[in-house]
């Protein structure tokens, strides 16, 4: 709802069922139970009938796992939670996550498993529009917006972007009139994978979450139909997971105020509510959460074709610099 105090969450079934999840925890309620109106499009799948499931089970699907070898939390694995957890709030903003990875690390199928989670689609993976119109009339047709094979983004495409993220609007002339103007507003969770690093415009990098997969080695890859079969196996229980992390995260919600406030301060606040019941530690995901923009930055000015002759003179003449 409006006050994020209660999540809706169409089902997608025939049926019109709904999950509700409150501080309380969740369940299924009928439709005529549901006090907001769903919007569905011609290309929405139906939600699997949520189970009881932990914070591995979550892992297990999307199949990432939860720590590095070390013990370390693996921000990957945050990344990609953390802007799950953003999207099922209702007014955003959402922060946009950007998978990276080197040719066989799996990127393209694990966006799709991630969405599949929440907002399944016959077209769960798209190209980038070709204009501004074309990214919002997506946008009102699909909550979950899934850029595939991204190698590049122009500026304005940046920019709209930033504007789906944190909310904007373009106005255009009503088609067969000459002076009637039609508005579209849309503010969605997006995901990008790609990759080379393709975010580079600094505005674009306070709205991202860089999470980079790691290459698989080819006798750990499985075929296609052997992955898809064993996530529609665990994707019930990875659904119930993130609706108990959901609960948790609103019964905490609004109960802690941080003495830092980073530039999308309602996603912070939001995941550190969320916290606790995913095992982390609130304190050090806000470091790395200011740390990944920090290196997504230092990409940015490392990339620019200006910066290497610059620090070459620099270095010339006696003189040493760090961009960041």
């Amino acid at each position: 709802d409006g006050a994020n105090t209660t999540v809706y969450i169409d089902i997608g079934d025939d049926t019109w069922h709904a999950l509700e999840v409150t501080a309380s925890g969740w369940r299924t309620i009928q439709s005529a139970e549901v006090p907001v109106r769903f919007i569905r499009s011609s290309g929405m799948l139906p939600l699997p009938t949520p189970q009881p499931g932990s914070i591995d089970d979550l892992a297990a699907a999307i199949t990432v796992p939860r720590f590095n070898e070390d013990g370390t939390p693996n921000r990957a694995f945050q990344g990609m939670v953390a802007w799950l957890l953003q999207a099922t709030r209702v007014d955003g903003p959402f922060p946009i996550l950007a998978l990276n990875g080197q040719h066989g690390a799996a990127k393209s199928s694990r966006t799709r498993q991630l969405c599949s989670l929440l907002d399944p689609h016959t077209a769960t993976l798209r190209v980038l529009s070709r204009d501004d119109r074309d990214l919002l009339i997506a946008a009102r047709h699909s909550w979950l917006q899934a850029k595939d094979n991204v190698s590049g983004l122009t500026g304005w495409q940046s920019d709209a972007f930033c504007r789906l993220a944190t909310g904007g609007a373009i106005s255009t002339r009503t088609l067969y009139t000459d002076g009637e103007e039609t508005i579209l507003n849309a503010k969605r969770p997006v995901t990008m994978n790609g990759i080379v690093s393709f975010v580079e415009r600094l505005d674009l990098v306070d709205r991202t979450i860089l999470a980079t997969l790691p290459h698989i080695p080819e006798d750990a890859r499985l075929p296609e139909s052997e992955l898809d079969a064993d996530y529609e196996a665990r994707r019930p229980k990875a659904l119930g997971a993130l609706l108990d992390v959901i609960s948790s995260g609103l019964a905490r919600s609004g109960t802690r105020h941080l003495q830092r406030l980073p530039r999308m301060a309602d996603f912070a606040e939001w995941i550190v509510a969320c916290c606790p019941a995913l095992g982390w530690d609130p304190e050090d995901f806000l470091d790395w959460y200011a740390n990944t923009r920090v290196d997504l930055e230092r990409e940015t000015l490392d990339s620019a074709p200006i910066v290497a002759p610059l620090l070459a003179l620099i270095s010339e003449a006696g003189g040493n610099l760090e961009l960041i």
